[in-house]
């Protein structure tokens, strides 16, 4: 038996390059893929995504989030995972990535978006 293909595409880039508006126009042009972004997870838990929050909690809920997106993914209910967030720093994109495959994604990209900081 061969393992399900689980893809999911974790975006890089600062705030405000676009990370967001990629993923958006990424959906509507395929839109069985779900999009699991920081800013939105700390909106819901916060009532705004600019509150930073506690790190553990934000993290605790995107996990459950990855882990029903990857059934849901089994269940060929999605295609796919976008993952929205920064993703700057090589070390965190490293643990991410290990997380992810421990979830079951096994068929990870990345998109980044190197847009001037000055457009950020």
């Amino acid at each position: 038996m061969t393992t399900p293909r689980r893809p999911l595409i974790v975006l890089i880039g600062l705030p405000g390059s676009g990370k967001s508006t990629w993923a958006r126009r990424f959906v509507r042009q395929f839109p069985r893929y779900e999009v699991l972004s920081t800013d939105e997870t700390r909106a819901l838990l916060y009532g705004d995504a600019a509150i930073q929050g506690e790190w553990g909690e934000i993290w605790r809920q995107l996990e459950s989030l990855l882990r029903q997106s990857r059934q849901a993914v089994d269940l060929r209910v999605r295609d796919g995972v976008i993952w929205d967030a920064t993703n700057v720093k090589r070390s965190r994109r490293r643990e991410l990535v290990q997380t992810l495959r421990t979830i079951g994604f096994n068929d990870i990209g990345a998109v980044w978006l190197d847009t001037p900081l000055a457009a950020c």
